[in-house]
């Protein structure tokens, strides 16, 4: 488990954008360019614009013993997916068995199960716009990852920082610096038939937002790299959607325990969420055309469904001639019925977080809510869950957004 965790790290330091340090197992590290936070637009936001924002938190240990590698790829497909369609800002991937719950900060060491980071990785790889991924994801990491080479073949979902070059002038694109020299800025690929040039130095390899111009794009040749290219701007990757209202992808935070899925909002410059919502079977059945939300700016939905307690019995486990992900995949696929821990809802998460002996979820949550009424079976995935419950809240978080 801690050999996967370290690879997972690799695999995500170049990672753009709003993941805090506090979960040491994982932490992407920012970009130079974007680590003014998610609110460094501050209020100049256009009419069109959006300030608030969505975010989500499952747990990772639902992917600990998948029946096959492909399967738990799908899975985490799936919900990328649902993250795209509902314009969701932020997917936590908590890690909520024993050893990451009772972490307490300060300890030496700290990692996250086989199927968080897994989890993590391929929702990560899929929110990179194809045209970033061969800079991003060398050959190294492909190979190390088979998840990853899963996770190339599926379809993407398009939102509008995918952007192909034939695609429609928008002002803003997702880029990777190629090159830097002192005093001659940066070379940047946007997936463009032209290069970007910027005025500040970023690492080579780092992701970064660019805004090349709300009509027209400037050019110019620049005799440091022999090219005529384009002008543009680094900016944070909050800002197409506070000023035009983009969608621009979701970023991925880890979390050592439920607990600390409430801390360190990427979203956030304060770090954390005005409104908590927790999905559950369990909750109170509302009617979404009634349901009444406080105002809020950063709403954060909590959903269960992890393996919980039994997270350690094929996670950490690691054949020495497979990858991580692969070798649980392959103990999750020769697991009889009976090894496999049933999943937890939040309410037995909650029961299990060590300072939290005697809350109820309604404790814990702003609001305790059944999201997927009116089932036809006894029990929902998470991933099945997911789009249902966010259908039955879009409304109502439209509605008492503040914008």
């Amino acid at each position: 488990m801690a050999d996967d965790s370290k690879k997972h790290k690799k695999s995500k330091k170049q990672k753009r954008d709003h993941a805090p340090e506090t979960d040491s197992a994982a932490a992407p590290s920012d970009a130079a360019a974007n680590t003014e936070g998610a609110e460094a637009v501050g209020d100049d936001a256009g009419p069109s614009g959006r300030k608030w924002t969505l975010s989500i938190a499952l747990p990772g240990t639902l992917l600990d013993n998948p029946p096959s590698l492909e399967y738990a790829v799908f899975v985490a497909a799936q919900i990328a997916r649902t993250a795209a369609a509902f314009q969701v800002d932020e997917v936590v991937v908590y890690d909520d068995s024993p050893a990451a719950t009772a972490y307490q900060p300060g300890q030496r060491s700290a990692s996250v199960s086989t199927g968080t980071a897994l989890l993590a990785r391929v929702l990560q790889f899929l929110d990179t716009p194809p045209h970033l991924r061969p800079n991003m994801y060398d050959s190294n990491i492909m190979q190390a990852h088979p998840e990853l080479r899963i996770a190339a073949a599926l379809p993407a979902p398009n939102p509008p920082h995918h952007a192909r070059p034939s695609a429609a002038w928008i002002p803003y694109r997702e880029g990777v610096v190629l090159k830097s020299e002192p005093g001659a800025g940066s070379y940047v690929d946007v997936g463009m038939d032209r290069m970007v040039w910027l005025e500040h130095e970023l690492p080579q390899s780092t992701r970064v937002t660019v805004h090349m111009g709300d009509t027209e794009p400037a050019t110019r040749f620049m005799e440091a790299y022999s090219e005529t290219m384009i002008l543009g701007t680094a900016v944070p990757p909050s800002e197409p959607r506070v000023r035009l209202g983009l969608y621009w992808g979701y970023c991925v935070r880890l979390s050592l325990g439920l607990q600390r899925v409430f801390q360190e909002g990427a979203v956030s410059s304060s770090g954390q969420y005005d409104l908590t919502i927790g999905s559950s079977r369990a909750g109170a059945p509302t009617d979404p055309v009634e349901l009444v939300l406080p105002r809020f700016k950063h709403a954060l939905i909590v959903f269960g469904g992890g393996s919980g307690a039994g997270a350690g019995a094929g996670a950490g486990k690691k054949d020495k001639k497979q990858g991580g992900a692969a070798a649980a995949a392959a103990a999750g696929a020769a697991a009889a019925p009976s090894q496999q821990q049933p999943a937890q809802d939040l309410d037995q998460l909650i029961s299990r977080v060590p300072d939290w002996d005697h809350k109820a979820p309604q404790d814990v949550f702003n609001l305790y809510l059944n999201t997927t009424p009116h089932l036809g079976t006894l029990r929902l995935r998470t991933e099945d869950a997911l789009p249902v419950a966010l259908s039955y809240l879009i409304t109502p978080i439209l509605k008492y957004a503040k914008q």
